[in-house]
């Protein structure tokens, strides 16, 4: 994939190989470029442009940012929601006469309270498989120990769920130490996904990384390890 910002002239190749960096440190350009790409994962307008093979593709569908890794929760209503309607369409192709049933039941245990009510009231007769769902609190598990595993296990999630190929994270080598980047790295390969991170300074490492710099005059060094 290849991500572009046309203003700054920023031209990154996003591969499942090399985790790329682009490294800012100008702060009106990160603050530029964040805010941008902010706005496009909501939705919005911005300048940046993803492409997989010569052909557009919408950074909301196709990318997450991930701002604060210690916000990341694998039951977000993006991926929950996907999970939700895909047990939903397991149930109906694959348990419709126990879905029936069920739905049955319950609607004769609810006609069962009504009538001890002195009131007129209705019920939905439709079983909505998704409130069950949410209703017996159906979720991932949140077991981890470590910002490291929170952050793999929510990509994961996002991979296999949403099927998002491409994670911008800001700042993670803030965050994670040298060897946890590197277990990210590999992680990552493993999973095939595209990795880029946005820092607001240089660090040298010893991992295989395409690396690009803006230094405070917005001149461009690109170093590939």
């Amino acid at each position: 994939m290849k991500l572009v910002y046309p203003h700054y002239a920023v031209e990154l190749e996003l591969t499942e190989s090399f985790p790329a960096v682009l490294v800012v440190e100008n702060p009106e350009m990160f603050q530029r470029l964040l805010g941008d790409f902010w706005n496009q994962l909501e939705g919005g307008e911005g300048d940046w442009i993803l492409s997989h093979q010569g052909k557009n593709v919408l950074i909301s569908k196709a990318a997450v940012g991930i701002y604060n890794p210690f916000m990341l929760d694998c039951n977000d209503k993006r991926i929950i929601n996907k999970v939700y309607a895909e047990l939903t369409d397991i149930a109906i192709s694959n348990y419709p006469v126990e879905m029936a049933e069920l739905n049955e039941k319950i609607v004769n245990i609810i006609d069962g309270f009504l009538q001890n009510v002195p009131y007129h009231l209705e019920s939905q007769v439709d079983l909505d498989i998704g409130g069950l769902l949410k209703l017996y609190g159906i979720k991932f598990e949140m077991n981890q120990e470590s910002l490291l595993e929170r952050i793999m296990d929510y990509i994961r999630a996002m991979r296999e769920v949403c099927h998002v190929g491409v994670f911008v994270f800001v700042n993670l080598k803030q965050y994670l130490s040298t060897v946890e980047i590197g277990h990210l790295y590999e992680f990552s390969a493993y999973e095939k996904i595209s990795l880029l991170l946005i820092e607001g300074s240089y660090k040298k490492s010893n991992f295989l990384e395409k690396i690009w710099i803006y230094d405070q005059d917005l001149c461009m060094i690109k170093i590939e390890n």
